[in-house]
């Protein structure tokens, strides 16, 4: 490479590492921005129903503009209390998110990026046990079952017809194979590993 080659590559580099570092600072203060609109928007917001309920409120209404000031106050307070149920209390945002998460069709079949990512993993990972197998002439349990479960998964998308009731039928087969996986172990539960040191270390861990 000559020079000169070399002069415009590490001109391009410092362009494309401007243009990133420009995005992010933009992006990360777009965010702050977004952010101080909120409360900006909570004041205003507050400061407009203590303006058209002042005069209502007595206590408030005789000290004119600090009255106004102090309803304005309490009333943000009122919906930082709010908040504060909302997000520490009740927790609601987590039922939110498990709306949208059973709303969204890729929780029950596979994104664009599944269909070929993992397709080629679990092809790879198959292909090597099927050579193990059949060198070591062992069989393996459930391979026709899990072949079968993977290609149809992989061939859904939210276009299925009634994809919902695949994805049923599917857990079902995985279930099936999950039983007989499952019955194989020599060990029932946890605490055949467990000793009881590791036990006591989890009484006191659940009571903190």
């Amino acid at each position: 490479m000559s020079k000169k080659e070399k002069q415009i590559k590490k001109k391009k580099t410092k362009v494309n590492n401007f243009w990133l570092w420009s995005k992010f600072f933009f992006m990360k203060w777009r965010f702050r921005l977004d952010q101080a609109r909120a409360i900006f928007g909570l004041l205003t917001f507050a400061g407009l129903l203590a303006v058209g309920y002042v005069e209502y409120i007595s206590v408030f209404d005789r000290l004119g503009f600090w009255g106004v000031v102090i309803f304005t106050l309490i009333i943000f307070f009122v919906f930082l209390v709010g908040g504060y149920l909302y997000d520490r209390v009740f927790s609601l945002w987590s039922e939110n998110q498990a709306v949208n998460i059973l709303r969204n069709p890729y929780t029950y079949v596979p994104s664009p990026k599944e269909q070929w990512y993992v397709m080629i993993i679990y092809g790879y990972i198959f292909n090597s046990l099927n050579q193990i197998a059949n060198k070591l002439e062992i069989t393996l349990d459930n391979e026709d079952e899990i072949r079968l479960f993977l290609q149809h998964y992989l061939s859904m998308n939210p276009n299925t017809p009634n994809f919902i009731g695949e994805v049923e039928k599917l857990k079902v087969i995985s279930k099936h194979i999950e039983e007989s996986f499952m019955q194989s172990g020599k060990i029932a539960n946890y605490d055949e590993v467990l000793t009881e040191k590791d036990k006591e270390v989890m009484k006191s861990k659940s009571k903190e």
